[in-house]
């Protein structure tokens, strides 16, 4: 148990209005992953969309009837009359009962995503397809390295204050694991300036993406820890024009329940040509 889903949960009910209309991260995962269902030659009749900020989902041309998940019910879009409060760790789909399921930045927060992502699986149809944009690795890495800096300078240790975030190789490992079909993944890197490091944390307040580490420090973090973490941000992460630079790795990520007409590998030794004469030519 890495998470504190009841803190996810009230965070995310309160920060509700900000995350339907302002947090441009979100936006732009959102838009960019739809761009990638777009030009997906294939047509999905039913698709449940989690995490969704917007409704656009329902004009894309490939896709249906469209249901909008969320685990809290502020965060759900209020104009449509498809909605449906559900926790993502426990899924109340029906088995092969949907052509598609698009999660939007809400695996970073799961206890059990290999569960997760096995439950929707199973509620696809063959030759269904999961879609998700998730936060990578690269992530926040100027912060983590401000924070954790700052951290060991005044205490001597460090205490877990930014989550865990995701490795394309990881994100390939995970979708065979959870036995999806034609597994591909790609990412995209997000450079965000803002003025001052109180700005930058402001907005992840705002968003709801704030520390849900359950081994996270219960104490009160003296102010000083920032200000120190701030002037290190300001001298390795800062621009000409001193505004600092926060990267954000998104991680898209698509597998296909399998099914008998889908692309498959050539039998071992099928082959007519040996790899040296193609080489060679």
């Amino acid at each position: 148990m890495l998470f504190d889903r009841s803190l996810i949960r009230s965070r995310r009910k309160r920060c509700a209005a900000y995350y339907l209309h302002d947090p441009f991260v979100h936006h732009e995962a959102e838009a960019r992953l739809m761009d990638r269902i777009m030009c997906i030659n294939k047509h999905f009749e039913r698709v449940v969309v989690i995490g969704a900020t917007s409704t656009e989902w329902r004009n894309l041309p490939n896709i249906g009837t469209c249901i909008f998940a969320d685990l809290v019910a502020e965060r759900l879009p209020q104009d449509s009359s498809l909605r449906l409060l559900c926790d993502e760790e426990w899924l109340p789909f029906a088995p092969h009962s949907l052509d598609a399921i698009i999660s939007i930045l809400t695996l970073h927060h799961l206890n059990d995503c290999v569960g997760a992502l096995i439950q929707m699986r199973h509620a696809l149809i063959p030759d269904g397809l999961m879609s998700c944009v998730t936060y990578g690795a690269r992530s926040l890495h100027e912060v983590r390295s401000a924070l954790t800096h700052a951290e060991m300078q005044r205490t001597g240790g460090i205490t877990p204050r930014i989550s865990p975030f995701m490795e394309v190789r990881d994100a390939g490992a995970l979708l065979q694991r959870t036995g999806y079909a034609l597994p591909v993944i790609d990412s995209d890197l997000l450079n965000i300036t803002y003025p001052s490091l109180h700005a930058l944390l402001h907005e992840l307040r705002q968003s709801g993406e704030q520390n849900a580490l359950i081994e996270r420090s219960k104490s009160f973090t003296a102010p000083q820890l920032f200000m120190d973490a701030s002037q290190y941000y300001h001298e390795h992460f800062s621009d000409a024009e001193h505004r600092l630079h926060a990267t954000i790795e998104l991680l898209f990520m698509n597998g296909w329940n399998p099914h008998h007409t889908q692309q498959q590998p050539s039998r071992r030794g099928s082959g007519t040509q040996s790899l040296r004469t193609l080489l060679e030519e």
